[in-house]
């Protein structure tokens, strides 16, 4: 939330949001998302509350209080729900891969633009 003790800095490690609540969506709506963050938040040696929304997405995320926060990609910070602020953590955390997936029998041209988006990024960043 905007009016976070942490909301107005630029920048802070995990272990300062320690004994906080982490808000994210229940592992099995996200299991590669979902370890990513617990082990993040286990390399801190902190203790952290979690609640798990049983719906995805960051609208559902109950940030509703001045403890709680959320992990999220830097490619979505600032588009959360209204209210919320953004953090950059100063953590050197690993990558979390990524997969685009789609039904092999789609044929639409909104798709192949898509695909073909990702593509050219994943060679300009050396993602594959």
């Amino acid at each position: 939330m905007k009016n976070h003790p942490l909301a107005e800095r630029g920048e802070v490690a995990l272990r300062e949001l320690a004994g906080q609540r982490l808000c994210h969506p229940a592992r099995r709506l996200a299991p590669g998302r979902h370890d990513f963050m617990m082990k993040a938040l286990e390399a801190t040696g902190e203790r952290f509350e979690y609640w798990e929304s049983p719906v995805h997405g960051l609208g559902h995320l109950d940030l509703s209080d001045k403890r709680s926060f959320a992990l999220v990609p830097a490619s979505v910070a600032g588009r959360g729900p209204i209210g919320t602020a953004p953090v950059a953590i100063s953590d050197d955390l690993p990558t979390l891969d990524l997969q685009l997936v789609w039904r092999r029998d789609n044929d639409s041209a909104a798709l192949a633009v898509l695909i073909g988006a990702a593509r050219d990024l994943a060679r300009r960043y050396g993602w594959c």
